[in-house]
């Protein structure tokens, strides 16, 4: 009884690391993919903002310098 409790429990503790390197590459892919998102509304937030200024004449610098 007590080897199979040891035998699971070695089991348990073999599977269980590829499930959490799972669910990491997951969460690593979820942030990357939102990152792009905000990276590309960021881009285009600055640009529109540019055209904006620069159709008011201000020169369209105001965003560059963080972008």
């Amino acid at each position: 009884m007590a080897m199979t409790v040891i035998v699971k429990g070695a089991m348990t503790v073999a599977e269980s690391p590829q499930v959490v390197k799972i669910s990491e590459e997951k969460k690593q892919l979820c942030l990357r993919e939102m990152k792009e998102k905000d990276k590309a509304l960021r881009i285009t937030m600055a640009t529109s903002s540019r055209r904006l200024s620069r159709l008011l004449g201000g020169g369209g610098y105001g965003l560059d310098a963080e972008a």
